[in-house]
């Protein structure tokens, strides 16, 4: 309950420092993916003064090698993941999902980050959309990468991301596009394996 009361604490009081901050956003801004989820850099993560323009109440640190930089001032989610083929993206994607609902249910915004936003958060994010918006997995990340267009997670998320929807929707809406970002060995192999190439 303590823990909820200071959520909700910070949540107003940023409510509050935003209505009387004028300023403008720089075009190192963090890309509005939903009204409440930002996706950016560490760059981003480290700018307080912005965080609070942009009325950020939480943050979703996905880099192992970032601290968390204003603990006690926002909520944070830290994962510590690599930028890397061996890394495992799919047991963190319940956690970020509630995470992100969790924000969303008490009208909050998040930030999620990497290093540059291309990788582990956009990987994220695009899940967090899979799982909570429904939205099939080529959808969601052409969503994001048209807003951001550094995103390119690492063949090894694409991969994860490309087994989680055949998980949760039973199909793939990735099995045949001529989309070059689902052309790679790995994911081609599963595809012949499953039978989901085209005919």
């Amino acid at each position: 309950m303590e823990a909820l009361a200071r959520e909700k604490s910070i949540v107003r009081r940023l409510a509050t420092f935003i209505s009387r901050t004028i300023g403008t956003a720089t075009s190192q801004d963090p890309t509005v993916i939903l009204d409440h989820v930002l996706l950016g850099s560490r760059e981003n993560a480290e700018d307080s003064r912005l965080l609070y323009f942009l009325g950020i109440t939480h943050i979703c640190n996905c880099a192992k090698q970032v601290g968390n930089s204003f603990e006690g001032e926002f909520i944070y989610l830290k994962l510590n993941l690599h930028d890397s083929q061996d890394e495992e993206l799919i047991p963190h994607f319940q956690t970020v999902t509630k995470f992100l609902n969790r924000v969303e249910r008490l009208r909050g915004r998040v930030l999620i980050h990497c290093i540059s936003g291309a990788s582990r958060s956009p990987a994220l994010l695009v899940a967090y959309l899979m799982i909570d918006k429904k939205i099939p997995l080529l959808d969601a990340y052409n969503m994001v990468r048209r807003k951001r267009q550094v995103v390119q997670p690492n063949q090894a998320f694409r991969l994860q991301l490309a087994k989680y929807e055949l998980m949760l929707f039973g199909a793939s809406s990735v099995a045949t596009t001529t989309d070059k970002d689902w052309n790679f060995y790995a994911w081609n192999e599963v595809k012949n394996e499953r039978g989901l190439r085209k005919r």
